[in-house]
């Protein structure tokens, strides 16, 4: 998610129309202050959709309106979505042929005060994984149990079964996540710090719960 801030010393009688395209060009042209995420996460070629919206913050001495971005990745459509009850995680559904499920990684991320004031935002450490095809475990990372399939259709998709044990030991946000390498090969270059791990890996499935 991205959010571009504008401060100003009073609303109007009328709220003045919103302006994606400004905000979107300051996100990709001015966003060194998050060191370009912003940036990398618009131009990136996993992410096929965006939802767009505008919030406003008023007290007795400022008013602020944001520009909200969300871009996602839709490439999976799921016969059972993502949930997590009782201890277990499960998901069934069909990968697009261009996008190949790689990794299952669990991340986990403590509680935070204020994360409203950072300026850029990750899913946490890496808590839990499993690559998927083969399924082996990762290294150096324990590896959650349970029945973990991939399979190429005859329609070229790629069915995704889960049922996994995974026990969420403390307090905080543990996002579920499946990797998938991008076959159609599109080059770009990230400017972010850690912008060229994402190249030709997608997350086509984010679902976090709290604990």
């Amino acid at each position: 998610m991205m959010v571009r801030g504008m401060g100003v010393g009073r609303l109007p009688g009328r709220i003045a129309k919103v302006n994606y395209t400004d905000a979107a060009y300051g996100l990709v042209f001015d966003d060194v202050l998050s060191m370009w995420g912003h940036r990398d996460s618009l131009l990136d070629p996993c992410h096929n959709y965006v939802a767009m919206a505008t919030s406003y913050f008023q007290n007795s001495t400022y008013v602020a309106r944001y520009y909200v971005v969300y871009m996602m990745a839709k490439w999976v459509e799921w016969v059972s979505p993502p949930r997590y009850e009782g201890g277990r995680f499960t998901a069934e559904g069909y990968a697009a042929p261009v996008m190949k499920p790689e990794v299952f990684a669990v991340y986990y991320a403590k509680y935070e005060s204020n994360p409203a004031s950072r300026h850029s935002y990750d899913v946490g450490d890496l808590y839990l994984c499993k690559y998927l095809d083969p399924p082996l475990p990762c290294k150096d990372v324990q590896a959650p149990t349970g029945v973990f399939t991939v399979e190429k259709t005859q329609d070229g998709r790629w069915r995704i079964k889960i049922d996994a044990s995974v026990a969420l030991d403390r307090p905080g946000l543990y996002t579920f996540m499946i990797i998938a390498e991008d076959l159609r090969g599109i080059k770009w270059k990230p400017m972010s710090p850690w912008g060229d791990a994402r190249v030709g890996k997608c997350r086509i499935m984010e679902y976090t719960v709290a604990k």
